[in-house]
C-alpha cells in the first residue's frame, strides 16, 4: 500500500503563491520536508540465518537484507542493478556501521543490534549515486569542507526498519558470542512524491506497491558495496571526525542559547 506524507501547511500556502514551483522546490524554499511516497515492507515468515531478503519499496528500488556469516546487512538496491547499495553512502557514520548492520558486531551483541530501530537514508537515482560517490571519493583526496552538508541533501530517501521478533542462540565457543536463528521484521521505504515514477536512471517492471519479499539463500561479507569506496581508506574516519565535529559545535550552540535564555 502507498502513503503520501503530508508536509506542514506552509507547503500548502506556497503552492498557492508559487504554482509554477514543484512540491519539492516549495518545501526546501520554506524549510519544510517534501510530501513523501511511502510503501511498508515486512517478512511474511521468519528470515532464517543465512537467507537474503528483498522487497520493492519504490518503483525500481528494493530494500535487501544481505546475509553475512553473523547476520544481515542493510541494503537499498536498484532492482535492475543488484549489488549496487544506494543506502550507506548517505548514511553516515561511516566507519562504524552498526546502524547498517544486523547481528553482533561494532561493540553491540546481537541482541543489542536487533532492539535498535534505525532510521536510514539513501538516494533515489542512479545520478545522485554517482555525484555522492564522487563527494565521497574526494573527501579522501582534499577538503572536505561542505562534503557532509552535500551527501545529507543527496539522501533524499528515508527508510525506517524494525526488528518484531527474533531467536538467539549462544554458540560454543567460550566467549559468550550470540548467533541469530531468525528475525521477523517491518519497515517503509520513502521517496520524495515529486520524483515518484522517475526514482531510476534505468527501467523495471516490478511493482512498488508489493510490500512482499523475496528469501534467498547465500549473501556476501561486505559492509561496503564499492570497490572504489573501500579503496579510500581514510574517507570514511575523515567524514566522521567531521561530522562529530558539527555535531559537537552545535551542541556548544544549543548550550549557549539555553544559557542566554537563562539570564
Amino acid at each position: 500500500m502507498l502513503s503520501i506524507v503530508p508536509s506542514r501547511r506552509a507547503v500548502m500556502l506556497a503552492a498557492l503563491l508559487f504554482p509554477s514551483m514543484s512540491t519539492a522546490q516549495i518545501a526546501v524554499a520554506q524549510g519544510a520536508a517534501p510530501l513523501m511516497r511511502c510503501v511498508p515492507f515486512a517478512s511474511q515468515e521468519r528470515l532464517t540465518n543465512g537467507t537474503s531478503f528483498r522487497a520493492p519499496i519504490t518503483p525500481g528500488l528494493e530494500i535487501v537484507l544481505m546475509s553475512d556469516p553473523d547476520g544481515w546487512i542493510i541494503q537499498v538496491e536498484p532492482a535492475a542493478e543488484p549489488g549496487t547499495d544506494y543506502l550507506w553512502i548517505v548514511s553516515p557514520p561511516w566507519q562504524a556501521a552498526a546502524h547498517r548492520y544486523l547481528g553482533e558486531g561494532f561493540g553491540l551483541t546481537a541482541r543489542q543490534s536487533l532492539a535498535m530501530k534505525r532510521t536510514l537514508r539513501f538516494v533515489t537515482t542512479r545520478g545522485a549515486y554517482q555525484e555522492a560517490m564522487a563527494a565521497y571519493t574526494a573527501a579522501g583526496r582534499g577538503p572536505i569542507e561542505g562534503i557532509v552538508e552535500r551527501l545529507a541533501q543527496l539522501g533524499q530517501g528515508s527508510l525506517s526498519f524494525e526488528i518484531t521478533g527474533f531467536d538467539i542462540a549462544h554458540a560454543s565457543d567460550g566467549f559468550g558470542t550470540e548467533t541469530i536463528n531468525w528475525i521477523e521484521f517491518r519497515g517503509e521505504g520513502c521517496v520524495p512524491a515529486a520524483g515518484a515514477g522517475r526514482l531510476n536512471d534505468t527501467t523495471s517492471s516490478r511493482s512498488a506497491t508489493s510490500s512482499v519479499g523475496l528469501a534467498t539463500p547465500g549473501g556476501r561479507p561486505a559492509i561496503h558495496a564499492s570497490a572504489t569506496a573501500s579503496a579510500v581508506s581514510d574517507t570514511p574516519a575523515a567524514l566522521d571526525a567531521a561530522i562529530e565535529h558539527r555535531d559537537h559545535r552545535q551542541r556548544q550552540e544549543r548550550h549557549a542559547c539555553a544559557l542566554g535564555g537563562q539570564k
